[in-house]
């Protein structure tokens, strides 16, 4: 296989990629950041309004309408792709959803090998509910998908997914989420004189980080909380944008009625969400759906403990030994583990930072893509590339 220095790659993220909580985009952000994927032309084609006017690490930004809703504009965006597919060397997709798999599919039939990021467990190429299950829209996408050139898994969820659509399995690397251990990382100073630094109580913190939504059902958290709120005096933080308003009421609503042992601080959107992780000492995610949930491996990074529902790219990281409890998505049983985390010693937190640094360091993923993509392009089997089996 001849290794090339440098690839023009097309990054497609319709969602745009940078500092915001979406966790395709800003993966694909700090990962062209590293070597050796810092030496390609990376061209960013996205759909966001609010995407950033910086186009560092992209040499180039291009808004694309890719929006599902309207056949129209999706059409658009894969005669784009189309037309421009003989200036890339490779299309990296992210995501599984229409957005990316059309205008993916048009450019691998004109000639671009597509590599593509599944995002999501059990929805992108599943069979659904809804409208999108009544057009057929998970079928079509798996159709498509069959033409790709390489996947990357971040699961073995999505891979058995991958494979069970008709996906050849020698086009699938299995390569976890890239974390920046350098910047996720335990903070040198007492975690008190962070808290105060940030304005915060010093009290035991539980954090959730990520967008509020319904999927990652932070309502079951604060209900956990009214029940750990009667035992011990704590600190709950919600890190991450509210974008759906209905929901982000409900939640508001529900924090009003945590006792005054629960001190609760919605902190909003942050561009340093290292800092509240490393003022708290328990990770919470009670989603009912991720990929591989990079907020989690950030927060084992910065030696916290952890309780999360059973999600898919979490159950080779998460054990008790590492300060890391699984809990059914009900109230009473993360209360439960949350009065364990709490409990973990320093030891244990040591060892879930030491577990990230091993498998998932920023360095060693960005590595395995160039490998990837080197591998595509000489035809060879993009499965060479995996880090995990």
């Amino acid at each position: 296989m001849t290794i090339s220095s440098s690839k023009k790659v097309l990054l497609w993220g319709p969602r745009g990629a940078g500092t915001h909580y979406n966790g395709p985009g800003s993966f694909a952000y700090r990962l062209y950041q590293e070597q050796p994927l810092s030496n390609n032309e990376v061209t960013l084609a996205h759909s966001n309004p609010d995407q950033s006017a910086n186009t560092l690490p992209f040499k180039k930004v291009v808004e694309v309408s890719t929006k599902a809703t309207s056949v129209g504009k999706l059409q658009d965006s894969g005669r784009w792709a189309a037309s421009n597919a003989s200036d890339y060397d490779i299309f990296h997709g992210l995501g599984g959803f229409h957005p990316t798999v059309y205008p993916a599919w048009q450019a691998e039939r004109a000639g671009l090998p597509v590599v593509l990021f599944p995002m999501l467990s059990g929805v992108e190429f599943s069979h659904s509910k809804g409208l999108g299950g009544a057009l057929r829209l998970p079928v079509q996408r798996r159709l498509m998908a069959r033409r790709f050139s390489g996947f990357v898994a971040m699961s073995s969820s999505i891979e058995e997914e991958l494979l069970t659509s008709g996906v050849d399995p020698s086009r699938v690397a299995r390569i976890p989420m890239g974390i920046d251990c350098k910047r996720f990382s335990p903070s040198d100073m007492p975690r008190s004189v962070v808290r105060a630094a940030l304005g915060l109580q010093d009290l035991p913190t539980v954090i959730f980080c990520g967008s509020a939504t319904r999927r990652k059902q932070p309502h079951l958290l604060l209900e956990a909380l009214l029940r750990v709120g009667k035992q011990i005096k704590v600190q709950v933080l919600f890190v991450g944008p509210m974008n759906e308003e209905d929901y982000a009421l409900e939640l508001k609503e529900l924090s009003s009625q945590l006792p005054q042992n629960v001190a609760c601080v919605f902190v909003g959107h942050t561009t340093g969400p290292e800092r509240f992780m490393q003022a708290s000492d328990v990770f919470c995610l009670p989603s009912r759906s991720e990929g591989q949930p990079a907020s989690a491996l950030e927060a084992m990074a910065c030696g916290l403990a952890q309780v999360v529902t059973e999600l898919p790219g979490l159950d080779s990281y998460i054990d008790e030994e590492s300060g890391g409890f699984y809990a059914k998505p009900t109230a009473s049983d993360i209360a439960d583990r949350l009065l364990k985390a709490f409990e973990t010693n320093s030891d244990q937190r040591h060892q879930a930072r030491c577990l990230i640094e091993a498998r998932c360091s920023l360095e060693r993923v960005a590595a395995a893509h160039d490998q990837l993509f080197d591998l595509v392009l000489a035809g060879e089997s993009p499965n060479k590339a995996s880090l995990e089996n």
